[in-house]
């Protein structure tokens, strides 16, 4: 017999709700993001010498796509069953236009204050990425659709 006051692990219990898949996929799937938008990044920063907004710029939008159809059709899939296609698409933007500024915010900020090389400030600005990206992700780009409360004795 469990004791009444047993808690499950919290691994345990990730594990257990299909939640810890998501993050193995999501992870992946920013592992794949991440190195198209370094390789792009790099590329047109210091092979083409374009300047660091219009290299982020590019590197963002070749990440966008290959981001955005894992994060729908692999990551939260489930999430966004239901969801329209096009509610998703301007919401994934919206964090894209957002994302977009905080990680050149981000460079231009440790390349001022700390001496430190965009190459290299891209590897700080996708660890405070990682986390807010999941959570804007999961809780309002692919949150699925909205649920209509039924109302008792029609009040």
């Amino acid at each position: 017999m469990i004791h009444p006051y047993y808690k499950t692990p919290p691994l345990q219990s990730l594990y257990h709700s299909g939640e810890f898949k998501v993050i193995i996929f999501y992870l992946l799937a920013g592992l794949i993001t991440s190195l198209t938008d370094y390789v792009l990044f790099f590329i047109f920063f210091n092979v083409l010498s374009a300047g660091l907004l219009l290299a982020t710029i590019i590197a963002y939008i070749g990440g966008l796509i290959i981001s955005y159809v894992q994060s729908r059709y692999i990551v939260f899939r489930k999430s966004a069953v239901g969801q329209k296609f096009t509610t998703s698409a301007w919401r994934y933007i919206v964090l894209l236009i957002i994302n977009l500024a905080i990680t050149y915010l981000m460079l231009l900020a440790m390349e001022i204050w700390f001496g430190l090389t965009p190459l290299i400030g891209k590897f700080i600005v996708w660890t405070f990425l990682i986390f807010w990206n999941y959570v804007a992700n999961k809780y309002w780009v692919f949150k699925g659709p909205r649920k209509v409360q039924k109302r008792l004795f029609g009040m």
